[in-house]
């Protein structure tokens, strides 16, 4: 459980992973989509994640934490969607989320709303 909530927070902090320099990342093209490209990275030992990027877009489309339980691997996926653009930021407004292949979830976010503290800037 443990490692599930390491990739979880690691599949939260995917722009922050992104932008960062130094990050190693390792790019080859999805096999079962032409246009798309995958970015992965160990998150630690044992764990990887896997964004799948829209080479047309850039979009992050989806993403998937793998981790090996007992020797057995094991997928956590999240696909992005109705992508729209929130302050110049585009955020995914649906997701679904998967487990060992398994829809776990569909969410749909009806609004964000930064607290008084926060900006939203574009990096660009």
């Amino acid at each position: 459980l443990r490692d599930a909530m390491i990739l979880q927070v690691a599949r939260a902090n995917i722009p922050w992973i992104l932008m960062e320099a130094d990050r190693d990342f390792a790019w080859t093209p999805d096999g079962a989509d032409a246009g798309v490209g995958i970015l992965s990275t160990q998150v630690r030992e044992g764990l990887e994640l896997r964004l799948f990027v829209d080479q047309e877009t850039l979009r992050v489309v989806r993403s998937q934490g793998l981790l090996s339980m007992g020797g057995q691997p094991m997928a956590f996926e999240t696909t992005y969607s109705d992508f729209n653009k929130l302050g110049g930021v585009l955020f995914p407004f649906a997701e679904e989320t998967y487990a060992a292949g398994v829809h776990t979830a569909s969410i749909r976010i009806t609004r964000i709303r930064p607290d008084s503290d926060t900006q939203i800037r574009s990096q660009g």
